[in-house]
């Protein structure tokens, strides 16, 4: 037979004889390399004494210093692979970092990303070193690096990251090292549902019981579901607290996965300001809205409070980090102390802390448009929202200790530490400034987001740690659709709806009352094998 026809194996180029045909159709992935045309590089991309390729042969068609160096991948059957000199990276005293290789190569990358990752990374991306250590790294990043190296003909190793040429979508916000918790924590879903299941019913059947039975017990907590009228604490005082706590918590998670899959600072804003319009109105629904009766329509609400507080919050997180989130949480419970007890009422005078005497129920006298909940005062007004927003943010640094890669037990201890330390804070504050949900003084949020912490630790250790998820799937279950269960406890009448499921309509209360809860309960488990969530 004839011998095959001379060629360059350096270059990595053929001869006529020996090049396949050009595919008709298919599609391209161009990659480019530019040489530096700087007195060094006088004759090629090494310097001016460079003797070329090992073979002698000088590069053609454009390979001169100053001219780019293409290499073509046609993708599809029958392709033809032209690699760029390999002489590029190995001549004699070229540095070998991934600073001289970013700063010789540039790629033009052109076709789909679908194109990218599946016909040049192939099968190898998901066992490139490194490749799953860095989450928040765009793939296109990933695979400029990989592509970078290739062309190099050095390997993946001696490429240095990549900056994208998009704007980085990261704020400044991420304040948590990388987390070592992976997935949604089931201990905040079951705790979530803990604290929705005394509102859709567990309160009236524990005073039903204790009605019945007359147990001590039963009755100090049957005292315990309602809320004080003015100074003091319950623990009813801490079902909406604890609530607006664990959606602080869930922030770090929720928005560093938004910012992983690519929401840049705008696309976050957005959402944060629909959420909060979209609570807001959900809350005002919830007063009363589709009566139409406007004149004595209430614009405060709980939901609407959880929405303003949480937006505070997550603004307050995507532009500060946790040295900032800390010192905006102790600022907002200073300055709202000192507000209300310097600044002085009209009329009345200033450190006057009385129901409708105080500057949070002047404000909504005068600021808050239709009717107030207690005739003279609204207990989710507007100045003491800005209490609520610490709340958040004491939820929001303890999600940055979840996220964090320290051992469960030194969460655990962490979060049983500064429970402690917040409950003591409010014990003493108490004196200064009593403990009053109706106002959400300082001294309220720091007693409850002790309590709340103290809570968290206990469901977290349980749950996560010892691994009791059967156990807690009664509460995950009504913690995964709670503002569906609040909304539907006020629309529907599932006691009436409970009477009628029965056979013997002449029960006990406390049987009815229980299926009303069982009612309620089904359905939110149909909507969660179904995988049906509001989401807010």
């Amino acid at each position: 037979g004839r011998d095959a026809p001379p060629r360059c194996g350096c270059l990595g180029s053929r001869t006529s004889r020996d090049r396949a045909p050009r595919p008709a159709r298919g599609r391209a992935l161009r990659l480019r390399v530019r040489a530096r045309t700087d007195p060094l590089h006088a004759r090629g991309p090494q310097g001016g004494d460079d003797p070329g390729p090992p073979c002698g042969r000088r590069p053609s068609r454009g390979r001169s210093s100053g001219r780019p160096v293409r290499a073509q991948r046609v993708a599809g059957r029958g392709a033809r692979r032209a690699r760029p000199p390999r002489w590029l990276p190995d001549h004699e005293g070229a540095p070998r970092t991934g600073l001289y290789l970013r700063s010789q190569a540039t790629l033009r990358l052109r076709g789909s990303a679908r194109l990218l990752d599946r016909r040049e990374l192939g099968d190898r991306g998901a066992q490139v070193p490194g490749h799953d250590a860095a989450p928040d790294e765009p793939r296109r990043n990933r695979a400029l690096r990989h592509l970078r190296a290739r062309c190099a003909g050095r390997g993946l190793a001696h490429a240095a990251p990549v900056r994208s040429p998009r704007p980085p979508p990261i704020p400044r916000g991420r304040a948590s090292r990388p987390a070592a918790v992976k997935g949604r924590l089931a201990s905040l879903d079951a705790l979530r549902g803990f604290d929705m299941l005394w509102i859709i019913g567990g309160a009236e059947i524990v005073r039903a019981l204790a009605e019945a039975t007359g147990l001590a017990p039963l009755s100090w907590i049957a005292a315990q579901t309602h809320h004080t009228e003015w100074n003091g604490f319950r623990l009813w005082d801490l079902v909406f607290p604890l609530f607006l706590f664990l959606a602080g918590v869930s922030m770090p998670f929720s928005m560093e996965h938004r910012i992983a899959r690519g929401d840049g600072r705008r696309a976050l804003h957005a959402h944060v300001l629909k959420r909060a319009c979209a609570l807001v109105f959900l809350g005002i629904v919830y007063n009363g809205l589709l009566t139409f009766d406007f004149a004595h329509q209430r614009y405060a609400s709980v939901l609407g409070r959880i929405g303003l507080a949480w937006a505070g919050a997550a603004l307050i997180f995507l532009h500060t980090d946790v040295r900032g989130q800390v010192a905006w949480a102790v600022g907002l419970l200073v300055a709202y102390w000192l507000a209300m007890v310097w600044i002085p009422v009209p009329g009345i005078g200033a450190g006057d802390l009385g129901p409708g005497r105080n500057l949070a129920d002047f404000l909504d006298q005068h600021l808050l448009p239709g009717r107030l909940h207690r005739g003279n005062r609204d207990p989710e007004g507007i100045l003491a929202t800005v209490p609520a927003v610490s709340t958040a943010l004491l939820g929001v640094l303890t999600g940055h200790w979840l996220r964090t890669a320290r051992s469960e037990a030194s969460k655990v201890i962490g979060m049983l530490a500064a429970g402690v330390v917040l409950c003591g804070l409010g014990l003493a504050w108490h004196p200064v400034f009593p403990i009053n949900k109706n106002l959400w003084t300082s001294s309220f949020a720091c007693l409850c987001a002790g309590l709340s912490l103290l809570s968290l630790a206990l469901f977290y250790y349980v749950i996560d740690v010892r691994g009791h998820r059967g156990a807690a799937f009664f509460l995950v279950v009504v913690g995964t659709n709670a503002i569906t269960v609040y909304l539907l406890h006020d629309f529907v009448d599932w006691k009436a709806l409970a009477d009628l499921a029965l056979v013997e309509r002449h029960v006990h209360p406390i049987v009815s009352l229980a299926a009303a809860l069982g009612l309620q309960w089904a359905l939110l488990l149909v909507l969660y094998r179904r995988r049906i969530f509001l989401r807010v």
